[in-house]
């Protein structure tokens, strides 16, 4: 997954314009989506309950399980936002990328298309 414009940015939770590789400092990690990532970096899940993908500026991974990729940022969980923190709601902006798949050796042809 690779960001068009990797000088383009978003807004995340008041904490101004950042890139797909996020901000490299923040509170409360622990109530992170994906708490080994940056705050508001670019994050994936495959499926619904799949576990978060650091994604970034560029981030190359193999998927560890079939379905939906999700894109997103790395925000507070909902269920975390209370009193000066908006979570989503207050986060603005869009980015545009770019995504490759390639075979893997246990499956040569690893997607479809809908």
């Amino acid at each position: 997954v690779v960001p068009l414009d990797p000088s383009r940015t978003w807004n995340c939770s008041k904490g101004g314009e950042v890139s797909a590789a996020g901000f490299t400092s923040g509170e409360f990690r622990d109530l992170w989506i994906a708490p080994k990532a940056n705050f508001c970096e670019l994050i994936g899940m495959i499926g619904i309950d799949g576990s978060p993908i650091q994604i970034g500026s560029v981030g190359n991974f193999v998927a560890p399980q079939s379905g939906t990729l999700h894109l997103g940022v790395n925000d507070m969980w909902p269920d975390h936002c209370e009193g000066p923190y908006n979570c989503f709601a207050d986060n603005t902006g869009r980015l545009f990328v770019e995504i490759k798949v390639s075979p893997s050796e246990n499956n040569p042809w690893p997607f479809y298309i809908k």
